[in-house]
C-alpha cells in the first residue's frame, strides 16, 4: 500500500524536457557556428591545441630537469664521505655522480629493515 503511494508521488515529479523552441534555437546556433568556423576554423583550433600541448610538455620537462638537478642538503659528515669516495673513484664529475649514487643507495638500504628470515 505504501509503495503505491510512493510511486504515485514519484510519477508526479518527472524531469521536464526542453521546449521544442529551445531545442530548435540550440540546433540553429550549432549549425551557424559550424558554418562560420568551417574547416579552416577547425584546423586553427586543432593547431592551437597542438601548440598548447607542446608548450605544457616543454614547461614540465624544464621543471623536471630543475628538480633532478637540485642538490639535496647534506650534513658535513655526508659531504666528507662524498668527497672521500669521489676522490677514490677518480675525482672527476663522473666520480662525484657515482659517489652520490652509492651513498644514496647505502642510505636507502640502511632505512629499509631486512626481511625476516622464514624458517624452512
Amino acid at each position: 500500500m505504501e509503495d503505491e503511494r510512493v510511486e504515485e508521488r514519484l510519477r508526479a515529479y518527472h524531469p521536464a524536457a526542453p521546449s521544442p523552441e529551445l531545442r530548435e534555437r540550440v540546433v540553429l546556433v550549432v549549425l551557424h557556428v559550424r558554418g562560420v568556423l568551417g574547416v579552416r576554423g577547425q584546423l586553427a583550433a586543432a593547431a592551437a591545441l597542438l601548440v598548447a600541448a607542446l608548450l605544457f610538455h616543454s614547461a614540465t620537462e624544464r621543471i623536471d630537469r630543475r628538480i633532478a638537478g637540485a642538490p639535496a642538503a647534506m650534513s658535513d659528515a655526508d659531504q666528507q664521505a662524498l668527497d672521500d669516495l669521489a676522490y677514490q673513484l677518480g675525482d672527476d664529475a663522473n666520480a662525484r655522480l657515482m659517489a652520490r649514487v652509492i651513498l644514496l643507495r647505502d642510505r636507502q638500504e640502511a632505512r629499509v629493515p631486512p626481511a625476516p628470515e622464514v624458517p624452512q
